[in-house]
């Protein structure tokens, strides 16, 4: 765990990257394809810093100018992304799965001045998009790379990053704009540094523990436990993009005792059963899971494959960290599926429910963002005096533990009554031959909207549409059963490894079309 004394000397979030202590010790391994690349903390810190200074000193950027990340995950990525907020500049991840007009958009609203570009991008349609925008190459030797700008600098040794104040801003990380258009989620030095300090003990520094982060560095989830890896001396292996059996491969060879994710990453990578079997992995100690809501079934097929793994289902949003749940104070265990009970420093309330034990989830917390980036209304709307509404739709039980039923802006109503898709999901999932399922609304000229499930199923299994409906009428209320069940072979995943619940929407109406 992060040193308090140290951590408390920190003031710029940049300076992540100078915790460890044990400097020898293995920070990244890249396994980009033709790029393989350890990195000891040392190095890493020394090429951020040396990165840093030769920003400040060719005039690249100044303080409060935003430097744009266009990447896959890589070692540069984590360097130049430290080295942007040591040099008092404003690091904006983008999402590199965007189509080039939308990047261009972001890149414009945001003032970008200067973007690192990562390898096989195109580079004409990007330096097109602002007629003043700087490129950079985190690969490559080019005069204008980052590794000529870092050869270039004149290093003393001195890596003390600019001052800044606990409320300027660090990064800006967009949404990944499943409900509208992607927003940039203003952050803080000292709200991330806050939440970096109390996420620590979830990451127990032990020498050689490793990690594999396939989540990418545009998304908080990869970007803030990859931060909070390296600050804990945490060795973390790199995927450029996730494959699941790649995935399994790395975690066998580098005996990766801690895994991070999303639950819809290790759905895909549990069906590759034959490196399960292979390989075992009774040394995995400890699961992560985050950034989406997490089924019985797919935690006990979690369990299955890893033994001995304690698996933690946690929750974070963009605007407000990773640091919302913990443990309970009164040393109680923390039941199955739960989120945890609110965590020291955290404030939480439940508002517009049927009653004090459910409802959408406003909470309040050093780590809630400053706003949204140059949107006036929407900040307004999502945050007063402080406190972020989520939209997350949450139950708590008598003990005073949370747990996740759905997004508010997912929920529709079907002949009167609410439907939350994540509930019905969950019960289809209890399903013996269902091992995934996603629920979306229909429109319907009686009902209103009626729920539509795609289910996939065990191999082998292909239970009627029927059966289906017969067991959601058994398991839970008559009003929210699906209508129409459709089979498929796999869930589509969005950019931010949910299930992308626009596309099966797309897919209801055009069917629908069809037919009509």
């Amino acid at each position: 765990m992060i040193e308090t004394g140290r951590l408390a000397q920190l003031r710029n979030l940049g300076d992540f990257l100078a915790l460890p202590t044990d400097r020898q010790g293995v920070a990244l391994i890249d396994t980009s394809p033709g790029a393989y690349r350890r990195w000891t903390f040392a190095e890493l810190d020394c090429f951020s810093a040396k990165a840093s200074l030769g920003l400040r000193a060719e005039g690249l950027v100044a303080p409060g100018d935003r430097v744009a990340i266009l990447s896959e995950n890589c070692a540069e990525y984590v360097a130049l992304f430290s080295a942007t907020m040591r040099s008092g500049a404003i690091a904006v991840p983008i999402n590199h799965q965007l189509p080039i007009d939308q990047i261009a958009r972001l890149v414009a609203e945001a003032n970008i001045g200067l973007i690192g570009i990562g390898r096989n991008f195109d580079v004409a349609k990007i330096a097109s998009s602002s007629p003043n925008l700087r490129i950079m190459h985190l690969h490559g030797d080019g005069e204008d790379s980052l590794n000529a700008l870092v050869a270039r600098a004149a290093f003393d040794g001195d890596r003390r990053p600019i001052k800044v104040a606990s409320t300027d801003c660090a990064c800006i990380l967009y949404t990944s704009g499943s409900t509208g258009a992607p927003k940039g989620v203003m952050l803080t030095h000292g709200g991330q540094l806050w939440a970096l300090a109390r996420t620590s003990s979830y990451f127990p520094p032990s020498p050689g523990v490793m990690t594999v982060m396939a989540a990418p560095f545009y998304h908080m989830n990869g970007l803030f436990i990859t931060m909070n890896c390296i600050a804990n001396g945490i060795g973390v292996v790199l995927m450029p993009r996730f494959q699941g059996r790649t995935y399994l491969e790395l975690v066998a060879a580098y005996r990766c005792a801690l895994l991070t994710g999303i639950p819809a990453m290790f759905a895909m990578a549990l069906r590759k059963g034959d490196l399960i079997s292979k390989h075992g992995y009774s040394f995995v100690d400890s699961i992560i899971l985050g950034s989406s809501p997490l089924s019985k079934r797919l935690a006990d097929d979690i369990s299955r494959a890893f033994p001995n793994a304690r698996i933690r289902n946690s929750f974070g949003t963009t605007e407000a960290g990773a640091y919302v749940f913990g443990p309970h104070p009164d040393g109680l265990a923390t039941p199955s599926l739960s989120l945890g009970y609110p965590a020291a420093g955290v404030e939480i309330e439940l508002f517009d429910g049927l009653d004090a034990y459910t409802g959408t989830m406003r909470m309040r917390s050093p780590a809630v963002m400053a706003g949204y980036l140059n949107q006036p209304d929407d900040t307004n709307a999502k945050l007063r005096d402080g406190w972020y509404c989520t939209g997350d739709v949450m139950r708590r039980d008598n003990q005073g533990f949370y747990y996740h039923i759905g997004r508010s802006d997912d929920m529709f109503v079907c002949g009167g009554e609410n439907i939350c898709p994540g509930e019905v999901e969950k019960m289809l999932e209890t399903h013996d031959n269902i091992i995934q399922a996603a629920v979306v609304p229909l429109h319907d000229a009686i009902k209103g909207q009626v729920p539509v499930a795609f289910i996939v199923c065990k191999a082998g299994t292909a239970p009627s549409e029927q059966d289906v409906k017969a067991f959601a009428l058994e398991n839970g209320p008559a009003f929210s059963h699906p209508r129409q069940v459709i089979q498929v072979e796999a869930l589509p995943i969005a950019s931010s490894f949910k299930y992308d619940r626009k596309a099966l929407i797309e897919r209801v109406e055009s069917d629908i079309a069809v037919a009509d």
